[in-house]
């Protein structure tokens, strides 16, 4: 059954594509190991930037959500610095089977855009997220930095 969703999602997402990102199977094989790129969002440290992601769909696929992370290095308060996502809404308030890999692209370019914190304020927040939040100009200098220093 993953097969034939991902089969889907890859032919769906080829038809009605973003012009914000593309994804699509590593190996035509496999159609459990994905690869997207995703455009910098315009009016954020991270234009121009052109950012590299790896998914990896489990077998029991739409009913669990694909593990994404970033291969390219992004200096965001969102992103970990191995590249796990620290925080995505929809994997966050719970991840439905209708949910489709757009969805899901779609969620990460607006988290570029906007970075996101939990409302839990016993949680640490990470290096990137104090300095966004307590040295904004810092913060977007050192990301852009890093987007042209990994992403151009």
């Amino acid at each position: 059954m993953a097969v034939q969703r991902l089969k889907k999602e890859y032919k769906d997402f080829s038809l009605n594509g973003s012009p914000e990102f593309t994804a699509g199977p590593v190996r035509e094989e496999d159609m459990y190991d994905w690869q997207a790129v995703m455009k910098g969002p315009d009016g954020t440290p991270y234009e121009n930037g052109i950012f590299f992601l790896n998914l990896k769909y489990p077998m029991d696929y739409p009913f669990k959500p694909p593990k994404i992370s970033f291969t390219t290095r992004v200096y965001h308060p969102n992103i970990k610095s191995n590249g796990e996502l620290g925080y995505i809404k929809l994997y966050k308030d719970g991840w439905s089977p209708s949910f489709t890999i757009q969805k899901v692209l779609q969620e990460i370019f607006e988290m570029m855009k906007n970075p996101r914190f939990d409302t839990d304020d016993r949680m640490p927040l990470t290096e990137p997220a104090k300095q966004y939040k307590y040295d904004r100009s810092g913060f977007n200098a050192k990301a852009k930095a890093w987007t042209e220093e990994h992403a151009m």
